[in-house]
């Protein structure tokens, strides 16, 4: 079976190195990333956005936490946003935030005005799984227990960057 290249970057030992450089400046966000004033705290800005779907994924929550994740699973699909025109800055930033147990990986998406294209988005990966719950995330109870904290720790975040790395 022939692998695509962003399969065998996906798995590269050296995929730290070569993801910004190769990968798209597209994210599909789903749960926490998709709400704007998120990404807003983290990078200054809110990307150009349209909503999408990743067939395929589930969203649940992490057990014990506010936040979700996806993980594979036939079926099913996860509703998003895409956000388009991300720097490497945005990029780094968005890693620090969405740390173990996230890996981001390039998947497709299919925006709901157009065809299917490569984004980044960040997945559980499959050894990971038993750290999603069976509940569903739910933005509007996630507004209730976790925003505002959220919103402050992705501001702390922000400032804490080298101003070089700030966006």
């Amino acid at each position: 079976m022939r692998n695509t290249v962003w399969e065998i970057i996906n798995r590269s030992p050296a995929r730290e190195r070569v993801m910004n450089d190769f990968a798209p400046t597209t994210l599909f966000a789903y749960g926490t990333l998709a709400l704007p004033d998120v990404v807003d705290a983290l990078t200054g800005r809110v990307p150009e956005t349209r909503p999408a779907r990743l067939a395929g994924y589930r969203c649940r929550l992490l057990h014990g936490e506010p936040f979700p994740g996806v993980e594979r699973y036939p079926g099913s699909a996860t509703d998003g946003v895409l956000y388009s025109g991300l720097s490497p800055a945005d990029l780094s930033i968005l890693d620090t935030f969405e740390d173990e147990p996230y890996q981001r990986r390039v998947v497709t998406v299919k925006p709901v005005d157009g065809e299917p294209i490569r984004a980044w988005a960040y997945v559980v990966p499959a050894h990971a799984g038993n750290l999603l719950s069976s509940e569903p995330w739910e933005p509007a109870r996630f507004s209730r227990s976790a925003r505002s904290k959220t919103l402050r720790t992705c501001r702390r975040l922000r400032a804490s960057r080298p101003p070089a790395l700030q966006v």
